[in-house]
């Protein structure tokens, strides 16, 4: 498994490898979250998602404390008013 290293700034560099495999360029935007201990970066690319989709995964919450029945519930009463 590839190994990147924090430097004093606190940024995480990708690996040639990564960047030549996503096509990232500088400027581009990633969408960032925590999932138990591991950092997910997800490269934006202008689709939008669902408000569902959205929900989902944020950043600040466990989702193993939230049911999809309660998401799909808060969606329906979203879209409803």
């Amino acid at each position: 498994m590839p190994v990147t290293v924090v430097n004093r700034k606190y940024q995480i560099p990708l690996l040639d490898s990564i960047r030549k495999l996503l096509g990232v360029k500088p400027g581009d935007k990633f969408d960032v979250r925590v999932e138990d201990e591991r950092i997910i970066l997800k490269k934006i690319t202008g689709k939008k998602d669902s408000l569902l989709t959205a929900i989902r995964k944020p950043a600040h919450v466990s989702m193993k404390k939230i049911k999809k029945t309660d998401l799909e519930k808060i969606e329906e009463e979203m879209w409803a008013a």
